[in-house]
């Protein structure tokens, strides 16, 4: 697996909006080439894209998509499932990192909890000496807040807020107010904690955001501003980065190829259904996994039933 940055040197300031529509995106007249809708493309898709046009290809992205590695995959042989299925399965799982649809109208505010079990696969485990506590009923934190929009204030509707460790995920969404509460054993709060909002692909008109927050924080009312996100045309190109981010599933690093090959067919063709994949950049990963975290992380966790 190789990790690498999708970069725009130079803007376009043409509008997207006085493009022709076509298949592909749209066509702009000024310079006569298509330019590529990325914005509802997961991250290796558009690396496949890239790889197919040789590196020749005008495309509009999203803030958001920018601040994710592209991750290069072949797929080999000696996988569970036929190639075309596994391609199938990978195109699902980066989508996961932005969260899960909803109906903005009739949604009510849900939590999830994403929990780490025992596994047979033989990486590199992630070394701990605490061991598991035994929690009180009311050995826990609320962690409560308002999502709101930072250029006007309005309370944002289906924010997925999660409170992310290595071993738990906690997640809820923000109701019609904008509104949130986790409960969190205090057995997880550390010194810093790292909080992901994020938003549903198809929504970009915010940026998901990660937050470091103290363990006050949590025991406090929050209010959470999120910037709008914006959308960028021109020339894409890719930099491979000095180190590649690195997968950890189950308190385990590995690679992506590692990842795949101890998974079931089953679970290949359907990571979307089976698996949360949260990424991380340097910063929050440190926190998060301080060994080996110059290039970010991917958080994988399989959904409990």
């Amino acid at each position: 697996m190789k990790t690498k940055s999708l970069k725009i040197k130079k803007p376009c300031s043409e509008k997207w909006e006085n493009m022709n529509p076509n298949e592909k995106g749209g066509f702009c007249d000024l310079c006569s080439k298509n330019v590529i809708d990325f914005t509802q493309l997961n991250q290796f898709e558009i690396s496949d894209k890239i790889k197919k046009a040789n590196g020749n290809i005008c495309a509009r992205v999203t803030q958001r998509q920018l601040n994710m590695p592209l991750l290069d995959f072949e797929p080999k042989k000696n996988y569970n499932l036929p190639s075309s299925h596994i391609a199938i399965g990978l195109m699902l799982a980066t989508s996961l990192s932005i969260g899960q649809p909803l109906n903005a109208e009739n949604a009510k505010p849900r939590t999830e909890l994403v929990q780490s079990t025992d596994s047979l696969l033989k990486s590199k485990r992630i070394s701990s000496t605490k061991k598991p506590n035994k929690l009180k009923p009311n050995d826990s934190t609320h962690f409560k807040g308002k999502v709101i929009s930072d250029k006007n204030g309005n309370p944002i509707i289906n924010a997925k807020i999660s409170f992310v460790t290595l071993e738990k995920i906690l997640t809820t969404y923000s109701d019609k107010k904008g509104n949130f509460s986790i409960k969190i054993p205090n057995a997880l709060i550390k010194d810093q904690n790292v909080i992901k909002v994020s938003f549903d692909q198809n929504n970009t008109q915010f940026e998901t955001t990660d937050l470091i927050l103290s363990k006050k924080n949590i025991s406090e009312n929050q209010e959470i501003k999120i910037k709008n996100s914006y959308v960028i045309l021109g020339r894409v190109s890719c930099s491979y980065d000095k180190y590649e981010a690195i997968f950890i599933f189950e308190n385990k690093e590995m690679t992506l190829d590692e990842f795949l090959k101890k998974l079931k067919s089953e679970e290949l063709n359907h990571l979307n259904d089976k698996f949360h994949f949260y990424y991380f950049e340097p910063k929050f990963a440190k926190i998060l996994y301080p060994n080996n975290s110059e290039n970010g992380i991917y958080l994988l966790k399989r959904k409990e039933n």
